[in-house]
């Protein structure tokens, strides 16, 4: 399992900060596509907490010890990023890596005018 998990991780650069990129969500899509059948074995013999630890440890690798909003940042981005990976594997992988990489980097960036509009006000 672990080596799944870094073989994917690697793949992804998964580091912070996530640039939230079409071409950033496309790479984890494609990777994830890659290794599908073993993620899907793992996923279903319950072993989703164990990778969802591992992607977040790789992502701890890069936040300084000393800022607490960048320890929460990357629980955000890895919860997220687990959540709808293991989603997307679970239901079969009925959208192309293109249509993934396209629908995460357009929730991302109307949440970030989301916020931005709402700091004007």
């Amino acid at each position: 399992m672990k080596e799944i998990v870094d073989k994917v991780i690697v793949a992804m650069n998964l580091r912070l900060p996530i640039s939230n990129t079409y071409e950033y969500w496309y790479s984890l899509f494609h990777m994830l596509k890659q290794h599908a059948d073993s993620l899907q074995i793992l996923l279903m013999a319950n072993f989703g907490d164990a990778i969802l630890n591992e992607i977040h440890s790789i992502m701890q690798s890069s936040v300084s010890k000393n800022s607490i909003q960048e320890n929460y940042k990357s629980y955000f981005w890895s919860g997220a990023i687990y959540s709808v990976a293991a989603s997307w594997i679970r239901d079969g992988m009925q959208q192309t890596a293109e249509e993934m990489a396209k629908i995460c980097y357009q929730i991302i960036d109307r949440m970030n005018e989301d916020c931005h509009s709402t700091q004007k006000e």
